[in-house]
């Protein structure tokens, strides 16, 4: 669970965040998704597609440690993205500004004495153009603030490709894509401490700024469904839910809409009704599906 937006201040919350990403860790906001304040205040942080871009890439690895400092005042931390491209991040743990050095070998074998690696800065989605050193090096970071960069040879080469069978795009590559879940727990449920409140796919107002996150990172998979600990069943229950039954539950002559069942204590069904279910698919845009 992130701690962005409990943290003491902006630097802290974007390190803590570039952290997670760079090691491949599941993003799950931890906040009052209710705090509108609060979520302006984070927004750049967790909407930055470039870095979000980061999490989700697998070239075979995770992030890893590449370098811990001597005296304990700064680590960095890098992950393949393929393409021969890396992503690097340096955190600063001293209690004042610190400077750092870094080899850029540390980072790939790649990059040991190469003169045309590029930068780019993810935070500020900015290049930077060449090193010119065989050294990564940056001056007066602030306390427990980060620099998040790409790294890349500078003449590597990006394929794209487009499938078009009848003129109209089916599919096509691209450098992002993300996944996004909203989980289907009841708003007073504490199983983890806290009640989940109007934070779940029962509940969450669609028309809010983090409702539409998944439609701004487009293209993206907004998935509906539950924790590990959940079970969701698709069955009728009256009312506004589906009169049909589908899966294991019950033979199937046409799809149901899920209700969330606790498996914790004694069951708890909550009906994801017709409604509410086209009304979250309507967050979908061309380049997001609703599954």
């Amino acid at each position: 669970m992130l701690e962005v937006g409990r943290l003491a201040n902006y630097s802290e919350d974007r390190s803590h965040f570039g952290l997670w990403a760079v090691s491949s860790s599941p993003l799950i906001l931890g906040f009052d998704v209710e705090d509108k304040a609060l979520i302006d205040r984070v927004w750049p942080i967790i909407s930055n597609v470039e870095v979000l871009a980061v999490n989700s890439a697998w070239a075979g690895a995770p992030g890893t440690r590449v370098a811990l400092d001597p005296a304990g005042e700064w680590q960095a931390w890098s992950k393949p993205l393929g393409n021969g491209q890396h992503a690097l991040l340096v955190l600063s743990t001293a209690s004042a500004p610190v400077d750092l050095s870094l080899p850029l070998a540390n980072v790939s074998t790649d990059f040991g004495g190469a003169s045309n690696v590029s930068a780019r800065d993810l935070y500020l989605g900015q290049d930077l153009g060449l090193i010119p050193t065989p050294t990564w090096s940056v001056r007066g970071l602030a306390p427990h603030d980060s620099r998040f960069v790409l790294l890349a040879l500078a003449n590597e080469s990006r394929v794209h490709v487009e499938v078009r069978p009848t003129g109209k795009v089916l599919a096509r590559t691209s450098d992002r894509f993300f996944g996004v879940t909203l989980d289907l727990w009841r708003a007073d449920d504490a199983q983890y401490g806290a009640k989940w409140g109007n934070a779940s796919a029962l509940s969450l107002a669609l028309t809010s700024r983090l409702a539409n996150l998944a439609k701004a990172l487009g293209p993206a998979v907004m998935r509906i469904g539950g924790s590990p600990q959940d079970s969701l069943v698709y069955q009728s229950r009256g009312g506004d839910c589906p009169t049909a039954t589908f899966g294991s539950s019950g033979s199937s002559s046409a799809l149901g809409a899920p209700y969330y069942c606790s498996q914790v204590r004694p069951p708890v069904y909550d009906c994801l009704t017709t409604s509410r279910w086209e009304a979250t698919s309507l967050i979908a845009s061309d380049e997001l599906d609703c599954i």
